[in-house]
């Protein structure tokens, strides 16, 4: 095998090596957040990927997390500058919530029922085969709450 050859065959075999180890990286890096638990490090994003929706820019956040209910309360002030809400509502599909019965208000972080009326409200839960999740937003004041129960 000439010297070209070998040079050829080592350079893509080393890309290639490059290539897996920054791909096993970034997979273990998104797994990471995915098993994240705590309300400090990636909360935003381990919400994001656990209840399938952006959380745009904020304001203001609160969190909390039930080790024994394995359960992630979070709420959030939406920055409702440069925020579309309707665009919102409408990529990720929440439903418009039409009576004060519909739904659990319990299950939301520092949530009391009193404190909305007369809001706009739109939800969104987890398919029952999924992983038990639940989204509120508040269109009139642009709060979000977000709750998860985790499967493992």
């Amino acid at each position: 095998m000439s010297i070209k050859k070998k040079g050829t065959i080592i350079i893509l075999s080393s890309i290639l090596a490059i290539c897996v180890f920054a791909f096993m990286g970034f997979r273990g890096f998104v797994n990471s957040i995915r098993n994240q638990r705590s309300c400090e490090w990636a909360n935003i994003d381990n919400i994001e990927l656990h209840a399938h929706i952006d959380v745009p820019k904020v304001t203001k956040w609160d969190c909390d997390y039930e080790k024994g209910q394995n359960t992630k309360m979070a709420s959030f002030t939406i920055d409702k500058n440069n925020f579309d809400v309707n665009k919102y509502i409408q990529d990720y599909n929440l439903k418009k919530l039409s009576s004060s019965t519909e739904f659990e208000y319990g299950r939301f972080l520092n949530l009391k029922k009193e404190s909305l009326i007369g809001s706009d409200l739109y939800y969104k839960k987890s398919p029952p085969d999924e992983e038990r999740y639940d989204v509120l937003l508040d269109k009139t004041t642009g709060r979000l709450w977000v709750t998860i129960k985790y499967k493992d």
